[in-house]
C-alpha cells in the first residue's frame, strides 16, 4: 500500500529536500559577526541569524519555513538552533556593549524576555508573595510619599 501522506496533499509539491537542508545549515555557519578595519577604526559587522535572513538565503517565504519546521524534525532542529544562537548572541553582545542596547532589547522580546518585574500579579493571575510590595508600602506608604518615620497615617 502507498503512503497516503504525499497523495492527499493539495497544491504544488514541496521544495524541501537534502539540498535545502544543507543550505539552511550553511546559512547558520556563515552568520558570524566580523570586525572590519575602516581606516584603523575597528567596526563590528553584525550578521545575526534570523528567520527572515534564512528565508532570503533560501529564496522562500517565511511561512514555508514555519511549515517545514512543523513537518520535518531535522528542519525544526535547525530553526531551534538558529533561534538559540540568536538569543545567546543578543544576550552576550548586549551585555558586552557590542550590540546596540535598543535593538537588542527589541529582538529579545521575541524570545520571551521583557524589561521590569511583576510587582502586583504573576502571569497566572495570582498575587505575588514576595513581600516587595509590602516593603515599598512601608517605606513610601500606599500614597507613594516617603514616610517620615512616624506611625501616623495621612
Amino acid at each position: 500500500m502507498k503512503d497516503t501522506k504525499e497523495e492527499n496533499k493539495v497544491g504544488r509539491p514541496t521544495l524541501y529536500n537534502e539540498d535545502v537542508l544543507a543550505k539552511a545549515k550553511e546559512y547558520l555557519s556563515i552568520c558570524n559577526d566580523t570586525d572590519e578595519d575602516k581606516e584603523n577604526g575597528i567596526k563590528k559587522k553584525v550578521k545575526l541569524p534570523s528567520i527572515g535572513g534564512l528565508a532570503v538565503y533560501l529564496d522562500i517565504a517565511r511561512s514555508t519555513l514555519y511549515e517545514w519546521s512543523n513537518e520535518y524534525k531535522e528542519f525544526s532542529d535547525i530553526m531551534e538552533r538558529m533561534l538559540s544562537t540568536q538569543e545567546d548572541r543578543l544576550i552576550n553582545g548586549g551585555l558586552s556593549g557590542e550590540y546596540t542596547p535598543t535593538i537588542t532589547k527589541v529582538i529579545l522580546t521575541k524570545h520571551g524576555y521583557r524589561e521590569g518585574i511583576e510587582s502586583e500579579m504573576t502571569s497566572g493571575g495570582k498575587p505575588l508573595d514576595s513581600g516587595i510590595t509590602n516593603i515599598i508600602n512601608k517605606i513610601y506608604g500606599s500614597n507613594g510619599k516617603l514616610h517620615n518615620g512616624s506611625e501616623e497615617s495621612e
